[in-house]
């Protein structure tokens, strides 16, 4: 298993994601098929953001891997969710922080999403609630 940190790009120093790409079988030789790219907030802070971050999943897919995408939620933005929360309850439970705070991933997912399609690609936001229809989606491909 290989795991690097690479940047965005000039224009994005202190903008990194994180890859990593999972084992696969090909031809008898073990070879990467699958490459999980692992956004954080800075990385999806802005639109502009988003559409470089689209343009490098493009780039992967195109490459002939198979690409899973994870983002945190934009930059300053769990933050602020947290700061609603707090204000609204003194102290709030445990469960409903963590679903004030979920929104925030959701928001930066559906966008990427967005922006993948805008750019010509094709992609589909998943959530936790999804995690059915992804399970039977990545079913192992029978051999040929």
């Amino acid at each position: 298993m290989s795991n690097s940190i690479q940047g965005l790009g000039e224009g994005w120093p202190n903008t990194a994601h994180h890859e990593q790409m999972l084992p696969g079988v090909v031809g008898g030789q073990v070879r990467s098929r699958i490459v999980v790219q692992k956004y954080g907030g800075t990385s999806v802070g802005s639109v502009e953001r988003l559409r470089a971050v689209a343009r490098r999943c493009l780039a992967t897919q195109r490459s002939g891997r198979e690409l899973v995408v994870v983002v945190s939620a934009m930059s300053g933005e769990t933050n602020r969710l947290l700061a609603l929360a707090h204000e609204i309850n003194g102290a709030p439970s445990r469960r409903e922080l963590d679903v004030v705070s979920a929104t925030g991933e959701q928001v930066s997912v559906g966008l990427l999403a967005l922006a993948i399609d805008a750019a010509g690609g094709k992609a589909m936001s998943f959530l936790g609630c999804h995690r059915r229809r992804l399970r039977a989606q990545w079913q192992p491909k029978p051999s040929t």
